[in-house]
């Protein structure tokens, strides 16, 4: 992409999980990059951003003093964005960006890419429209220019030709391919993604972010009720649905069910669009652990497919509608799903997750979704060489089940899985 041809040496420190992380960097942060010292920093279970920070690197030698990257935070992670292939891992930051442009929630790309610009604006937003106009600058001008105006951030004198235009044209290239009406859950999705305030706009955002920590600590030493209090005031404070979640798993863990569940229903901010479009997924889990009602849950666990939000969430979604939602039974799925939350964990999650029964024995995508979260629990252990070889010799053993076509999610879930397993295929290539 960005026509480098030599690169330089470059160290990849990959841990087990984001505790290791944290004893190692000091951050929680799933991945992180260090230019300067042209090393990474990840996670088994994060590979797949392996590619934006390794971008990071390559770009060091064009960077500038101190840290080896540009000082237009704009370029710097635009440039990073602009060669992955989906934003969300289903949809692509140029898609992102016409819908952007089209609901009025960014009238362009020029605040974004000034040297102070990145924070003005949410961060989902500025590295979407960043991306994409980064992206927009190699394909059409060149990978040598983009370089120089990483490097010295003056578009004029690089390009001949002010920010300002540049920003016209791809608007103009953006919408003209992009041009095409939005649906119910189109809006939901660009709402819940980019219906965000600025990192300097948020409200105490220092003190929430030590409240978060500290609720997190406190649930990870098992102290729930304390954990469950201060999810509460950061809710309360500043609406965040990762508190929502938090208050929720508390109360899952301290056996309260019907208390997890009227946070879902009576919680202000847990109606509110940005967080109720990712609460679907939970809301499910609850109901189904709280009441058994798997029709019920099963409705909320479709609404959460029909978002997409994200290839993770869409998935998770998918294998809860098709794996949970039609079994046959109850008492076997709410035992699974304890242990997902890991309220109460089972050892053998083969034998877990293959007690619970279909309603339909030939029901081919219940059949894929429980391959699919066996093998993804050997996945998060770090077990990658398993995890891929279950799910590949899987995959082949059901091969003579006949879809159901009226699953119009399949198609999407079946590209995701395989796009999430061929990250491995070279590397396991020796399995059969």
């Amino acid at each position: 992409v960005y026509g480098i041809k030599s690169l330089p040496g470059l160290d990849i420190y990959m841990f087990p999980t984001s505790e290791e992380l944290y004893q190692f960097v000091g951050t929680r942060e799933a991945s992180i990059s260090k230019p300067w010292k042209r090393s990474v920093y990840i996670t088994k279970q994060n590979l797949h951003s392996l590619k934006h920070e390794m971008a990071h690197i390559m770009l060091a030698s064009y960077g500038s003093f101190p840290f080896d990257i540009s000082w237009s935070t704009g370029l710097t992670e635009g440039a990073a964005v602009a060669i992955e292939d989906d934003y969300d891992g289903i949809r692509a930051v140029d898609e992102y960006s016409a819908r952007m442009l089209q609901l009025k929630l960014a009238d362009g790309v020029q605040q974004v890419m000034q040297p102070s610009g990145f924070l003005s604006a949410a961060p989902s937003q500025s590295y979407v429209l960043a991306g994409s106009f980064s992206k927009y600058l190699i394909q059409k001008h060149g990978a040598e220019k983009f370089l120089k105006v990483y490097r010295e951030r003056d578009f004029e004198t690089v390009y001949n030709k002010p920010l300002s235009e540049f920003d016209r044209e791809w608007k103009k290239t953006l919408m003209t391919e992009f041009e095409t009406p939005m649906n119910y859950y189109d809006s939901l999705r660009m709402n819940y993604y980019f219906m965000r305030t600025s990192i300097v706009q948020q409200p105490c955002i220092r003190r929430i972010g030590k409240l978060l920590k500290k609720a997190d600590e406190e649930f990870k030493n098992k102290n729930y009720k304390l954990a469950d209090s201060i999810y509460e005031i950061v809710v309360n404070e500043s609406g965040r649905g990762r508190a929502i979640q938090g208050r929720v798993q508390s109360l899952l863990h301290l056996k309260n069910f019907q208390g997890a569940l009227e946070v879902l229903d009576t919680t202000t901010a847990a109606q509110e669009i940005k967080n109720k479009a990712a609460l679907h997924l939970l809301r499910g889990d609850v109901i189904a652990m709280t009441t058994g009602d798997l029709r019920k849950a099963s409705d909320e666990w479709e609404e959460a497919i029909k978002l997409e939000l994200g290839d993770s969430y869409f998935i998770s979604a998918f294998t809860h509608r098709y794996f949970f939602g039609s079994a046959k039974n109850v008492p076997a799925v709410q035992k699974a799903l304890s242990d997902i939350y890991s309220i109460e964990p089972e050892g053998n999650k083969y034998d877990l997750l293959y007690s619970i029964e279909p309603s339909d024995s030939n029901d081919y995508a219940f059949t894929v979704s429980r391959l699919y979260m066996y093998s993804s629990y050997l996945y998060r252990t770090g077990a990658l060489s398993k995890a891929y070889t279950i799910w590949k010799n899987g995959r082949e053993k059901i091969a003579n089940i006949i879809p159901d076509t009226s699953v119009v999610s399949l198609q999407l879930f079946e590209k995701l899985a395989e796009q999430k397993y061929l990250h491995y295929q070279e590397i396991f290539k020796e399995v059969h």
